[in-house]
């Protein structure tokens, strides 16, 4: 499954963020979508602390 910390911030500020599986998501990372697009972040990903 895909972990997001609790001190971890996303913003679908304009469309939706689709994050896939086995993604992990540290404190700190901030993910923001100010497209019209819909943000999708394919599987297995790793935003570190603070990105």
């Amino acid at each position: 499954g895909t972990i997001v910390h609790l001190k971890a911030t996303t913003f679908a500020i304009a469309r939706l963020i689709v994050i896939g599986s086995g993604c992990i998501i540290e404190e700190h990372a901030i993910i923001v979508n100010r497209s019209k697009e819909v943000m999708r972040i394919g599987d297995h990903n790793l935003f570190t602390i603070g990105c």
